[in-house]
């Protein structure tokens, strides 16, 4: 029985099956609360896990004043230490900024899109790309960041925030496999090791510090 991974319910229906590598993949909703997710099965080896798709905010199903399901919902991100993809988009940002790099969001390859590319002279191409997971299609991740790599030779930079244990097996998997070139140039970190990361960095003496010995 497949269970809810975000509240529990058993009340869920299938909304499409597709095959992916050794996998078979189903897309289920869940009746009770409204969202999304994938279980993925390799039926040669009965190896099984889930990954949560973007979870949705919908705050006009609420009777709350303009902006308070917005504040409610940074409150409880600050107590629990639960980030969004645009906060770590943004922490990504930060950091190339600090680090002298010239950094560009939403950033289309062709007709790939990743999350943030990191420019710094003399080279014209992006130095580094980054994409980051908080749920969805982990192989559509992947084949974006390839693309950048196979075109322009970038560092790709892998920013999990969700499902860390399952989606670096499939990630371990994957560049194993049919993203083997990739292999030696992916860095995958985990949000909260990006969080951080982003804290020591906003300290000015940190950074000057950490400038210094990388422009050597």
């Amino acid at each position: 029985m497949v269970n809810c991974p975000y509240c529990g319910s058993a009340d869920v229906e299938v909304v499409r099956t597709w095959k992916m590598r050794n996998y078979t993949v189903t897309h289920y909703r869940c009746r009770a609360c409204g969202d999304s997710f994938n279980h993925y099965k390799d039926p040669s080896t009965g190896k099984e896990f889930m990954l949560r798709s973007r979870r949705r905010t919908d705050y006009s199903r609420k009777t709350l004043s303009s902006g308070i399901g917005e504040l409610i919902e940074d409150k409880l991100r600050g107590r629990y230490g639960r980030f969004g993809h645009d906060d770590l988009v943004g922490m990504v940002k930060d950091i190339g900024g600090w680090l002298g790099f010239r950094v560009e969001a939403e950033y289309r390859i062709d007709n790939f899109r990743v999350d943030a590319v990191f420019f710094k002279k003399p080279r014209t191409v992006p130095y580094a790309v980054a994409e980051v997971h908080v749920g969805g299609d982990v192989f559509k991740d992947l084949a974006s960041l390839k693309h950048a790599y196979d075109k322009y030779g970038s560092l790709l930079i892998y920013v999990v925030a969700r499902d860390e244990d399952a989606v670096a097996r499939l990630v371990n998997e994957a560049v194993r496999g049919a993203f083997h070139e990739i292999k030696d140039k992916l860095i995958m970190i985990r949000a909260d090791e990006l969080r951080r990361l982003h804290e020591a960095l906003s300290n000015g003496a940190v950074r000057k510090f950490v400038n210094a010995l990388i422009t050597k």
